[in-house]
């Protein structure tokens, strides 16, 4: 008897042990399946976010592509006909295009290919196009002028008062074109200001295409 009243603090301490341990592993279970589960429901969202092919965006882009250009040519084609009459066409150089007289004149500017009109120049926009065209550096050395399939030397069809008319195109190597046939060279300042001029009326005429 006496044998287990000394054996049994001995028991108690045991067994209090093993309690504690047993409390803490499941404290520590918890604390894995606790911090397991945010990493598993964020894997899950990663792999459940819709992604969207490549080809379907390149898809829409090529359609948005295709509208855009089917509306510009329906717009295009509700414009005016060029109507090209060379007995108008007002024989210049590069010299003498500084002493002409513009008063009263309207500028046209020309599709890409020269045979539609996509508009005539505000009263203010043709005021710095005329002072630009006569106040550049032309030379009077006239230049062979480069064949083009498209409407690059016919850009601006200026209309004087006495009803005849000049021609102005431009080039890539900064050649302005004076009635289709007629190469001078010009200074690069004008030359980026005439192109100018030309890309912003490019940019109302598809503003306008787009809003038909």
């Amino acid at each position: 008897m006496k044998f287990f009243k000394n054996l049994m603090p001995i028991c108690a301490l045991f067994t209090a042990f093993l309690l504690c341990s047993c409390t803490a592993e499941k404290k520590n279970t918890d604390g894995e399946n606790s911090i397991s589960t945010p990493n598993n429901n964020t894997e899950s969202s990663v792999e459940t976010t819709p992604k969207f092919p490549v080809s379907e965006t390149t898809l829409n882009e090529e359609a948005l592509s295709q509208i855009k250009a089917e509306k510009e040519s329906q717009y295009l084609r509700s414009l005016d006909d060029l109507e090209l009459d060379t007995e108008k066409i007002k024989e210049t150089d590069g010299k003498a295009l500084s002493s002409t007289d513009f008063t009263d004149c309207f500028v046209a500017v020309l599709s890409p290919y020269g045979e539609k009109i996509l508009e005539y120049l505000s009263a203010e926009d043709t005021k710095s196009f005329i002072e630009c065209i006569t106040k550049a550096e032309i030379s009077t050395e006239e230049y062979e002028v480069p064949q083009k399939t498209g409407g690059e030397h016919l850009r601006y069809q200026i209309t004087l008062k006495t009803g005849e008319q000049i021609f102005i195109g431009t080039s890539n190597d900064d050649l302005l074109v004076i009635n289709m046939e007629h190469g001078y060279l010009c200074d690069k300042e004008s030359s980026d200001r005439i192109r100018n001029f030309y890309n912003e009326s490019i940019k109302r005429f598809e503003e306008k295409a787009m809003n038909q």
